[in-house]
């Protein structure tokens, strides 16, 4: 294959996380980790330098499903309106 790998990087700063926010982010890490579904983008991996945390997650064109729900001016938000975007 001849396409690069391209990826999202979700990057978290540490500085002036709690001891909490830290783990929740070491508990987010180990679920995307262990998810492994067709319609759910795949981790390809986790870094951190200290400074920064950072999640490689599979890029999915079209941005969040989620800020899609909250621009809509409709009350409710079906699942095929939620087919329909994804």
């Amino acid at each position: 294959n001849s396409q690069p790998n391209v990826v999202a990087a979700k990057v978290t700063q540490l500085q002036g996380l709690s001891s909490w926010a830290k783990a929740q982010l070491g508990r987010e890490s180990a679920i995307w980790s262990a998810l492994s579904h067709p319609h759910i983008v795949n981790c390809h991996g986790r870094l951190s330098d200290g400074s920064r945390h950072v999640l490689l997650l599979e890029y999915a064109a079209g941005g969040e499903l989620f800020d899609r729900i909250m621009s809509m001016d409709n009350s409710c938000f079906s699942e095929s309106d939620a087919a329909r975007i994804v």
